[in-house]
């Protein structure tokens, strides 16, 4: 009699476990779930079984290799991440563990059983449903794979017995990292350069306050990309601006009638310390000498005559003749024959007539007193 209950119970026993094992996933660490609730048929106990299943299928419905490939691919699984997938679990908590340590919390996994507490997935073809471990497990954990992110959190994960997805966060993509930044180069300040030109009156290389400033000089200057012709202003000063610092060589160019005291070049580099941006040039124009008179020896008897100028020439002949009439006429009146030659009336102006009108009448009286004393 005890016998015969004994067996009615177990029986009765062995019929509501097998009626709840059709609706409610039985799973248990290390076991396989061989139902229709299951994504993958069996589930994936090692990563060359996932492999193999996702590109060969199950042979059963829904789940062909594509049809496994795009919905693993939908909560970011890629058949590249298998070889770093991680050993986890998933507890009945809702927690996922990695290492013993708690990656992720009130997580979801998903059957393709509508049991109580479960929400349809939408924009799938066949019908699949997600809900809490809390829901679905009777075991306190089951192991799975899991994909975890760069900060630790759970992209996703794969629950070994069964193969279905534990929905996480979605794979993140450690973001570049920061370029390193590159130090600004400080811009080379820029420099003027000033030309200076001064009347050097007292030839000594050094400007006084005395003397004045140059306009109209012209410099060449050369250096650093830089080869331009200036000219000194009013106030005997030019200046190129927005140069870069270095070397400069300013070369005077020299006026006809002009010396230089300070050197027709200078050279020296030119930097921000602005004694170093001027360039000074002295000049002065020498005096002029008189020039130094000809002289002129005559031939013969003739005496030599300073010939400073045509002008001067003929002023001094005529000075001499205008002496040397004068020495005749006191010559002549003295003899009392000054009133005798100048009784015709006419007498010359011209110093030079004066005496060869005299010359000729003294002649002609010569002359007549010779003729008289042949008689």
């Amino acid at each position: 009699m005890n016998k015969i209950y004994i067996q009615k119970i177990a029986l009765i026993s062995l019929v509501i476990f097998l009626n709840i094992s059709l609706f409610i996933p039985v799973a248990f660490a290390g076991a396989r779930d061989c139902d229709g609730n299951s994504v993958i048929y069996c589930g994936t106990l090692t990563k060359t079984e996932l492999t193999n299943k996702l590109n060969n299928g199950t042979g059963k419905t829904y789940q062909t290799s594509k049809e496994l490939k795009a919905l693993f691919k939908k909560y970011g699984f890629d058949i590249s991440d298998i070889p770093n997938l991680k050993e986890g679990r998933v507890t009945k908590t809702n927690q996922v563990l990695v290492a013993n340590k708690v990656i992720a919390t009130n997580v979801y996994t998903m059957g393709r059983h509508n049991i109580s507490g479960s929400t349809k997935i939408t924009g799938l073809s066949y019908p699949l449903y997600k809900r809490h471990p809390s829901v679905s497990f009777l075991s306190t954990s089951i192991d799975a794979y899991i994909y975890q992110n760069y900060d630790g959190s759970m992209a996703y994960g794969i629950l070994k017995s069964c193969g279905n997805i534990v929905i996480g966060v979605g794979k993140r993509i450690r973001p570049a990292p920061a370029p390193t930044p590159i130090p600004e180069t400080p811009e080379t300040p820029k420099i003027s350069l000033t030309i200076r030109k001064y009347n050097d009156l007292n030839h000594n290389g050094i400007r006084e306050t005395s003397e004045s400033y140059l306009s109209g000089w012209q410099f060449k200057v050369i250096g650093n990309n830089v080869s331009e012709t200036v000219t000194t202003d009013l106030i005997g000063q030019a200046t190129l601006t927005e140069l870069d610092q270095g070397d400069y060589t300013v070369t005077e160019i020299l006026k006809d009638g002009w010396e230089s005291t300070t050197g027709l070049t200078d050279s020296h580099n030119v930097t921000t310390d602005t004694s170093t941006q001027n360039f000074i040039f002295g000049n002065y124009q020498p005096e002029v000498p008189p020039e130094t008179p000809e002289i002129e020896t005559g031939g013969g008897d003739t005496p030599p005559t300073i010939l400073a100028s045509a002008g001067l020439k003929e002023n001094i002949l005529v000075s001499v003749s205008a002496i040397l009439a004068l020495a005749l006429l006191f010559y002549l009146s003295s003899r009392f024959y000054l009133s005798k030659v100048l009784r015709g009336g006419y007498v010359p102006t011209d110093p030079r007539k004066l005496i060869k009108e005299l010359r000729k009448r003294t002649k002609k009286r010569h002359e007549n007193k010779l003729s008289n004393n042949k008689k």
